[in-house]
């Protein structure tokens, strides 16, 4: 066995008994995030170094324990955890799992630290947030281009008005999406005159992937 796959073999078991999961229980969480279905056979055989996890799955599996995938894959020691950078982090996955499997998202931006006590206080996952750049002057108005706005990937369904990031093609759309009396759903930008209103059933809502919900905007001036 590889010197680098053993630090593997060691890093995911030492971090699956620091959430005290049995095997069932590690699989079965990082099943509910991945592209994929994990057999607790499937990751001992992880932990006992028989076989490495896929390339993506290191992008899970920084998810599901919260360190980054560079560390979990041995590259380095660097846990995420220094102590100068402890209170902050930067949340820029440069991938996430959605119904489609695995994105890349050339729309991430590590352009900003944040404070952990600052989630915190908004009640967020630090492990369930991104920060994207928006790309188009749709949001003119409140969101211009270049902005930075930070998302929660934990909420992606639609209980109330809220302003939303919508994956299109390879793009984050953000939008304001809105129930109106008369029923259905109204997705509406801040520049209504060359983004037109787009009317939606819940089955059509249903068919769009929506990432999460705006949580913070910066301004850039």
């Amino acid at each position: 066995m590889s010197d680098l796959r053993k630090q593997i073999a060691k890093r995911l078991r030492m971090l699956r008994q620091a959430k005290e999961w049995t095997l069932e229980e590690c699989a079965r969480s990082l099943s509910n995030i991945s592209s994929e279905t994990i057999t607790p056979s499937r990751y001992g055989n992880w932990e006992q170094g028989i076989r490495t996890p896929k390339l993506e799955q290191f992008v899970e599996l920084g998810t599901l324990f919260g360190k980054p995938p560079a560390y979990i894959a041995g590259l380095t020691n660097n846990d995420g955890n220094a102590p100068e950078a402890g209170n902050y982090i930067i949340p820029k996955p440069t991938t996430i799992s959605t119904r489609l499997g695995q994105l890349d998202l050339a729309q991430a931006d590590d352009s900003l630290a944040i404070s952990l006590e600052l989630l915190a206080s908004l009640g967020l996952d630090r492990n369930k947030v991104l920060l994207i750049r928006a790309i188009d002057s749709s949001m003119t108005g409140l969101i211009e281009r270049g902005d930075r706005v930070l998302i929660d990937l934990s909420v992606s369904s639609v209980t109330r008005d809220d302003l939303f990031a919508i994956l299109v093609g390879d793009r984050i759309q953000l939008r304001w999406i809105r129930q109106p009396v008369t029923g259905g759903y109204l997705v509406q930008a801040e520049d209504r005159n060359n983004y037109p209103d787009q009317s939606l059933s819940a089955s059509e809502l249903s068919n769009l992937t929506i990432l999460g919900r705006a949580v913070i905007i910066t301004q850039i001036r």
